[in-house]
């Protein structure tokens, strides 16, 4: 019954809402509501990914962890991918200017 279930601990509800925004997040590309190269969807992915890691605290797991530190790692990497940048300044080559008289 479920009655009988144990109580849920605060950090098992931690990883479950990670878990939630791992689940959203892929319902969401897949119905094409955001797309893999936003920085909304990155920035998801590392709110789960941190999530789920927090929740390790209190039951451990090498392979969730190596997982959770993964994605973390890559959501790092498309949020500066999706940073806008700034250009470069244009250099003038001194062979191509003028006098100015």
């Amino acid at each position: 019954m479920l009655t009988d279930l144990p109580p849920v601990s605060f950090l098992q509800l931690i990883g479950l809402t990670g878990a939630a925004l791992y689940m959203m997040n892929y319902a969401l590309l897949t119905l094409r509501m955001t797309t893999s190269d936003s920085a909304s969807y990155f920035l998801m992915n590392l709110a789960a990914s941190t999530l789920v890691l927090v929740s390790l605290y209190e039951v451990f797991s090498a392979a969730s962890f190596a997982i959770q530190v993964f994605w973390i790692a890559v959501s790092l990497m498309g949020i500066f991918r999706t940073l806008p940048r700034t250009p470069a300044p244009r250099r003038v080559r001194s062979d191509r200017l003028r006098p100015l008289v």
